[in-house]
């Protein structure tokens, strides 16, 4: 009997001992766990250098720069991995009008534009880019006629403006039309005067063209050149490239030919 007894409590000891390893076993599969999850949230913490301490970034901040202008604009704060707009510029410059954002308040940075949307840009500072608010248009715009024949008339152009000349455009229709084969483009416009020529080509002999010029400045202001009206040179069958003996030919050398078909019928009739 005492024998049993005996058995007995060996038996409850072991199997107080069994549960006493399972709930150790569970103890370090949990300290084991937790163990991983720190492992992997290490690679999306940041590290404050001053404090030492971990901090847990969900959000990044854009701090915009006025630059020379008026306002106050808050803090943007941004989730990362979200796409975002950028708040609108409320700041102002007296003369000037907001161009864009840099990273650089030199604008030698990247450039974003206003409430452009943006993705993990991390903690930033955008400086606001100004330009110059010109409403001034060109001072002058003139023009001079040189050689004209009869297919062209070549002229040249001046104009003046207090930040630039940006485009001249030609027209020889009197200012209808601006064609953009016609225009020129000046590369880094400066204050003051410019001076360029232009040829209007294939045109027809013997006809009136009015001619009229358009210098633009950077900022979009424009002014128009007074209209001069220009002929070109008649074709005279001594401009023909065609030499034929007929004695009624000849007699035409000095005839004047005012248009193309004329030309080929003398030459038809004569050949």
């Amino acid at each position: 009997m005492e024998k049993n007894k005996h058995n007995k409590s060996t038996l409850e000891n072991l199997k107080s001992l069994d549960k006493k390893k399972i709930i150790v076993f569970i103890v370090a599969i949990l300290v084991l766990l937790v163990i991983s999850v720190s492992i992997i949230l290490a690679f999306f913490i940041d590290k404050d250098t001053k404090s030492n301490s971990f901090i847990i970034k969900a959000e990044y901040s854009v701090k915009f720069d006025s630059n020379g202008g008026e306002g106050e604009m808050a803090d943007q704060m941004i989730s990362y991995n979200i796409g975002t707009n950028l708040m609108p510029n409320t700041y102002t410059k007296s003369e000037y009008l907001f161009d864009k954002w840099n990273t650089k308040a030199d604008g030698t940075g990247d450039s974003y534009t206003d409430e452009q949307s943006v993705t993990n840009l991390d903690d930033i500072i955008l400086y606001a880019q100004w330009k110059y608010n010109d409403i001034t248009p060109p001072s002058s715009v003139t023009f001079t006629v040189g050689t004209i024949t009869d297919d062209s008339i070549t002229i040249t152009a001046e104009a003046s403006d207090n930040i630039g000349i940006k485009y001249l455009d030609f027209s020889s229709d009197g200012g209808t039309t601006y064609p953009e084969s016609n225009r020129q483009t000046i590369e880094n416009p400066i204050s003051g005067s410019i001076s360029k020529s232009f040829t209007f080509s294939g045109l027809n002999p013997n006809t009136n063209y009015n001619i009229k010029i358009k210098a633009t400045d950077e900022a979009g202001n424009y002014l128009e050149s007074s209209l001069q009206q220009k002929k070109t040179n008649p074709i005279t069958a001594d401009m023909l490239e065609f030499s034929p003996s007929d004695s009624n030919w000849k007699s035409l050398e000095n005839t004047t030919i005012t248009n193309s078909k004329q030309a080929l019928d003398y030459l038809y009739a004569n050949q």
